[in-house]
């Protein structure tokens, strides 16, 4: 068990180790974090074979929403992840945002390794705004970001809309080297 200001955490792990094996399984896990409840719906569970380490397709309910995550992570990459309807009040303690409204969708599928990934993503969310959009009248926001990435290079399509107040499209590069 874990208490402090913006977390509780109440979990139960088990670990199996081998000569050229391990299972590590999170069997219970529940908690709070910023007042939004979370919880595994069922264990989460890393293991290794060898060079070969899988997470097993695992769901964590987050507020209303969840994610949802698995698939191979070494040697070689095969992964998705899913998030549905995931509260973003729960990350609002980053940057300077006291708050932070609004619901994030999305998918990604992840191939090749973890140093160069290729793959692609799709996020959206509803209901998005900051303290400053709202200071100057910008009613909240739907966003989208479509993209791939092949090793170090992110590409992506992004759009942010909030009727006549503001509409924003844009194409980009990032570069992932740091």
């Amino acid at each position: 068990k874990l208490a402090g200001p913006d977390l509780s955490l109440d979990a139960d792990a088990d670990v199996t180790l081998g000569s050229r094996e391990a299972r590590y399984a999170v069997s219970r896990l529940a908690g709070k974090l910023r007042g939004i409840p979370f919880s595994a719906s069922a264990p989460l569970v890393l293991q290794q074979a060898g060079e070969t380490v899988t997470l097993e397709p695992a769901r964590l309910a987050i507020g209303k929403g969840s994610i949802r995550v698995g698939g191979r992570m070494l040697p070689d990459l095969k992964a998705t992840v899913t998030v549905q309807s995931l509260p973003l009040a729960a990350f609002r303690g980053l940057g300077r945002q006291r708050s932070l409204p609004g619901t994030l969708f999305g998918e990604a599928a992840l191939t090749g390794s973890l140093s160069t990934p290729e793959g692609s993503f799709k996020l959206s969310g509803a209901g998005l705004s900051t303290e400053t959009l709202k200071q100057l009248g910008v009613r909240p926001m739907s966003a989208s970001a479509n993209g791939t990435i092949s090793g170090e290079t992110l590409r992506a399509t992004l759009k942010a809309d909030a009727g006549k107040q503001l509409s924003v499209t844009g194409n980009g590069t990032v570069d992932l080297r740091v």
